[in-house]
């Protein structure tokens, strides 16, 4: 028997793009309760707002929802390990993983005011790069710690990569170097919490 939820996303699979009103009365569920299961497959990544509605009798567009690029598939998983076993192949190691840290910067820079360098306290860089991590889909938070700061991600976007090449995980640590102007040092890669969700734990300096 199908979740609240797998009928939505089937819905949406089926008829998108469509709106909430659109799924409540096809789904015989209410606003609210469509909104809740919306937020929850949004957070998970698997739909998207991508259009607005207008309202021919007034009032506020109304979202359309589709589902995510990640639900809908895609071959750049394919296209990205073929390269790096490319590159592996045709590099040594430490070329290798000096390429990687130059992409990792270049990634860095859109996260930097006007591509520079980071500024301002710790507290305000860490509040960014929190931001423009979540924009990327990493799900990341800090917590303060007597040790020095934790930055955690609680989703990785290039799985299942990391897997099959841990060093991604580094591309990870330089970025956040780049984005927060100090060192980082990875001291959990892809285990899991107390809800058995995967993250990623990174500490800073005191």
């Amino acid at each position: 028997m199908q979740t609240s939820r797998q009928r939505l996303l089937e819905h949406i699979r089926k008829n998108r793009p469509v709106s909430v009103q659109d799924i409540s009365l096809a789904l015989q569920m209410t606003p609210a309760n469509v909104r809740h299961h919306l937020g929850i497959l949004g957070e998970q990544g698997l739909v998207e707002i991508c259009a607005r509605r207008t309202n021919p009798g007034g009032g506020r567009p109304a979202h359309l929802y589709d589902l995510s690029q990640q639900a809908q598939g895609s071959n750049l998983e394919q296209l990205v390990e073929a390269l790096l076993e490319e590159l592996a192949g045709r590099l040594n190691r430490a070329d290798y993983l000096e390429l990687l840290h130059q992409a990792a910067g270049r990634l860095a820079v859109g996260g930097l005011p006007g591509g520079g360098s980071p500024g301002g306290s710790l507290t305000r860089r860490l509040s960014a790069a929190v931001r423009w991590l979540n924009e990327r889909h990493y799900r990341a938070r800090w917590e303060a710690h007597a040790s020095g700061p934790h930055l955690i991600l609680g989703h990785c976007p290039y799985q299942p990569l990391p897997a099959r090449h841990p060093e991604m995980c580094q591309l990870d640590a330089v970025m956040l170097a780049h984005l927060l102007g100090v060192s980082v040092q990875q001291e959990a890669r892809l285990e899991n919490d107390r809800s058995g969700l995967a993250f990623c734990l990174f500490t800073l300096p005191a």
